[in-house]
């Protein structure tokens, strides 16, 4: 059987439901290892399921779900034709930065409703942003 270890940073859907799913954990207050028990995985699955190095396969999938409280199509909200636009910015130190910055107020609001509107707020922003590129 093949090892469904993929290469660092995996493919772009591995690289989206990672993020996806850090967003669940992190929103939940778990750690890591609190995942890897609650789904009965191995002890590092989660972090290499986030960082897209490790295939998440479909019962893999439904443990998290189950686990974090969502649906499994959560993992796949706005994967689409995005996932394979180019950023050719993404790992500039000025964009890191600044998504790190974001996160870190992102996560000082308390409100979950207000999260949410920020987050529909910022992609409603970069669409309109990406509609007066083209």
């Amino acid at each position: 059987m093949k090892n469904k270890t993929t290469k660092i940073g995996g493919s772009p859907i591995e690289q989206h439901i990672g993020r996806r799913l850090r967003q669940q954990r992190l929103e939940r207050g778990l750690t890591f290892e609190d995942l890897d028990t609650l789904i009965g995985g191995r002890k590092g699955n989660i972090k290499a399921f986030e960082e897209g190095r490790r295939f998440v396969g479909p019962s893999d999938l439904y443990a998290l779900s189950a686990a974090l409280g969502v649906d499994v199509s959560f993992f796949f909200i706005g994967a689409g034709k995005r996932v394979y636009k180019a950023t050719p910015l993404a790992r500039s130190p000025e964009v890191v930065e600044g998504a790190e910055q974001l996160i870190q107020a992102y996560y000082k609001i308390q409100d979950h409703r207000l999260r949410r509107n920020v987050i529909e707020l910022l992609k409603d922003l970069a669409d309109e942003e990406s509609v007066d590129d083209t």
